[in-house]
């Protein structure tokens, strides 16, 4: 019987003071209550390599942006030849291959065609051609912050069997900032994105404001435990990782 990581997550307790303090005895930032000062901290120099998985099915009017944000990462910057983007259209109509055929990216692009599926196989289809140690999802309509995959591949570097999700907010699709001719030059000054994130921010009309604050960031989350929210939706530990962004070890993902 094969065991998938959604029941590997329900039988673990989400216990992880034991891993803050590994982690800011290695780095000296916090592992996930400080996202704005991680950056300011001491990296030590990376050694792991990372394949970033980009479902794409009609994705043509946002990959290019999302593929601009990845070249223009402090982690493509720094450690040249140790990441690539995947992506794998899914029976697109819109032109998204077309563009794939078009780009120019100063990074490793590795692009497939396949028919239409769904988006479970298409990231299925794009950790099968991951080669780097780390796999992150990332959806096709996101913008990634500079650092982000720095800040996710250093964790990885420090800890072992962690599964780690990220954070996300809304964005104008028609505002100049994410406009692909200018995002090169704008992304520097985009903000860490967690604060909009329905799971920091739920709302205030009801209960709970915040999902992470409610669980101690996930702490009090693990072997069953659920968080109900006020319009009666049920949140578990796996229910928090959310597929638009992501990351494992390959070789625990492809257990």
């Amino acid at each position: 019987m094969v065991t998938t990581l959604e029941q590997l997550a329900h039988a673990r307790d989400n216990a992880f003071p034991d891993l803050e303090a590994t982690y800011r005895a290695a780095i000296g930032a916090d592992l996930v209550r400080d996202p704005y000062a991680s950056i300011r901290s001491t990296t030590p120099v990376l050694t792991l390599s990372a394949s970033v998985v980009i479902p794409a099915w009609n994705a043509r009017d946002t990959l290019e942006a999302c593929l601009i944000a990845i070249e223009q990462s402090s982690f493509n910057r720094r450690y040249p030849g140790r990441l690539e983007a995947i992506v794998v259209d899914d029976g697109s109509t819109d032109g998204t291959w077309e563009l794939l055929e078009r780009l120019s990216l100063d990074a490793q692009l590795v692009a497939i065609r396949q028919d239409h599926h769904s988006r479970a196989h298409t990231q299925n289809t794009g950790i099968a051609l991951a080669t780097g140690d780390i796999v992150i999802s990332c959806d096709a309509d996101m913008i990634l912050a500079p650092f982000s995959i720095e800040e996710l591949v250093r964790r990885h570097h420090v800890l072992d069997s962690v599964a780690l999700a990220g954070f996300r907010s809304n964005m104008d699709a028609a505002g100049p900032r994410v406009h692909p001719g200018m995002l090169a030059d704008l992304l520097p000054d985009l903000p860490p994105p967690f604060a909009g994130d329905i799971r920091h921010s739920y709302g205030a009309d009801g209960w709970p404001e915040s999902m992470c604050r409610e669980t101690d960031h996930c702490l009090r989350l693990g072997q069953g435990s659920q968080i109900i929210t006020r319009d009666g939706a049920y949140s578990d530990l796996p229910g928090m990782v959310w597929g638009a962004l992501f990351s494992l070890r390959r070789v625990e993902v492809m257990l």
